[in-house]
């Protein structure tokens, strides 16, 4: 499985080409300002759309030849979050008993109700 790149990653690459437009506004003659300045208009717009949509990763099913744990083991935080968002849609934990944990330290597993994608 793997992880697509969503909305902030484009949000990146239309603020560095600002960047670049600024940068030249900086040196340039007042005639060529108006033109850059024109030029400016359809990044802001764009990076205004991409801001607004949502910043849920996108995640598709693409076969690695890895199994999930495999991928579990060497992935980084966000990478782990996108695994399971694409996996469970919810996860309740019911209110426990007084006086906290059993002996054994571990919630009881009837307390966890996990709803999964597609089921």
């Amino acid at each position: 499985m793997e992880t697509v790149e969503g909305v902030s990653s484009e949000v990146l690459e239309v603020e560095e080409a600002l960047d670049v437009i600024a940068e030249r506004i900086r040196y340039v003659e007042d005639e060529e300002e108006a033109a850059l300045m024109r030029q400016r208009r359809l990044p802001v717009a764009e990076r205004k759309e991409l801001r607004a949509l949502p910043v849920e990763p996108t995640v598709r099913v693409v076969e690695v030849g890895e199994t999930f744990s495999e991928r579990w083991t060497r992935a980084d935080l966000e990478t782990r979050r996108a695994l399971l968002s694409s996996v469970v849609q919810k996860i309740r934990v019911l209110k426990g008993r007084r006086g906290g944990l059993p002996a054994n330290r571990q919630p009881t597993r009837d307390r966890v109700d996990i709803v999964w994608r597609g089921m």
